[in-house]
């Protein structure tokens, strides 16, 4: 059987109210050479009879013998695709139809380049547009390492956007156990090679609230950062010394955020918050910040942050208007 140029891979879990939109958005794109690939990982809902309705022969619906963690499924689902570039989509999210001819190109044309990602508009539950995620460079090509540095701090581009040169991924060892699955696999192919990335907008990504995930939801995923940070913090700082001020900073904005995040979660016990906090940053504007939220002051901290985050929106829409124009002119 031929192998197809580009696998889109779509791991699933009692999401029938959005996986049909999500696999028809994979069949209109401009690009034939496919396959998409659908991990159905035991749902009790109606997705094995939406999926039911679709006979296009590109489609390989798939189902591990035990239902699978969120990043276990992911893996699952790539491990059964063939395609020379791969893309793994999440069933709640949406490609636009140039999508992977428009990446596809990135890699063909530079081969050192081990994924690329787009710019993305972020959707709410409703498909309505909350915002544009779109970085205010336009398309470019960078080293790996120099790039990895900007991914200390977090995640640069919205996972469901990246399409992987397959040799990168297997070379990395795929997608690893940490529930932040994007952010571990973009740390580990910027390791291994370089990043594109394509200033036009070719996703649609759903942006769950705060609420939807739930508090706890929310905390593993703050332990599996701290995690990150030291697994990584061990691998790289001995070989780059000079990583050693980026990742203590990069930890210091994670305790912060954190603090206002799940001081007074009642789900979880405040010592284990504090110890949580403290194992990531103990320096002293996270010993004043929590100090602050102890004696209720915690929101004065926050006033920076929220005019600034207000006014980055307003002037990002901006910029991404004159770099139209100038790309225009």
């Amino acid at each position: 059987m031929k192998m197809p140029r580009v696998s889109i891979c779509i791991p699933t879990y009692n999401q029938g109210r959005f996986v049909g939109e999500c696999v028809e958005s994979a069949l209109r794109q401009t690009f034939q050479d496919i396959e998409v690939v659908i991990s159905v990982n035991h749902c009790t809902d109606n997705t094995e009879a939406v999926l039911a309705n679709f006979t296009d022969p590109r489609i390989r619906i798939i189902k591990p013998p035990a239902f699978l963690p969120v990043a276990e499924n992911f893996k699952f689902c790539i491990s059964a695709s063939r395609g020379h570039y791969i893309n793994y989509l999440s069933s709640d999210d949406l490609l636009l139809p140039e999508f992977i001819e428009s990446q596809a190109a990135i890699l063909d044309k530079y081969p050192r380049v081990a994924f690329v990602h787009c710019a993305a508009e972020r959707i709410d539950e409703l498909g309505r547009t909350i915002r544009l995620e779109k970085s205010i460079h336009r398309s470019f090509i960078r080293k790996g390492m120099l790039e990895l540095k900007r991914y200390i701090y977090g995640m640069r581009c919205v996972g469901d956007s990246l399409l992987i040169r397959r040799e990168a991924y297997e070379a990395v060892g795929g997608m690893g156990p940490n529930l932040l699955v994007d952010w571990d696999l973009c740390l580990r192919l910027l390791y291994y090679g370089d990043v594109a990335y394509n200033d036009r907008v070719l996703i649609k990504f759903r942006d769950w609230t705060d609420s939807c995930r739930g508090g706890l939801r929310r905390w593993e995923f703050f332990k599996s950062r701290a995690l990150l940070y030291e697994e990584w913090g061990k691998r790289l700082i001995p070989s780059s010394p000079e990583l050693e001020k980026v990742f203590k900073k990069a930890r210091k904005q994670s305790a912060l955020r954190a603090t206002t995040a799940f001081l007074n979660e009642p789900q979880i016990p405040r010592p284990e918050i504090q110890e949580e906090i403290y194992r990531l940053s103990n320096s002293w504007p996270v010993r004043v910040k929590l100090f602050m939220v102890e004696i209720g002051l915690g929101f004065l901290w926050n006033v920076k942050k929220r005019v600034l985050g207000r006014l980055r929106n307003k002037i990002k829409p901006v910029i991404y208007r004159l770099n139209r124009v100038h790309n225009e002119n």
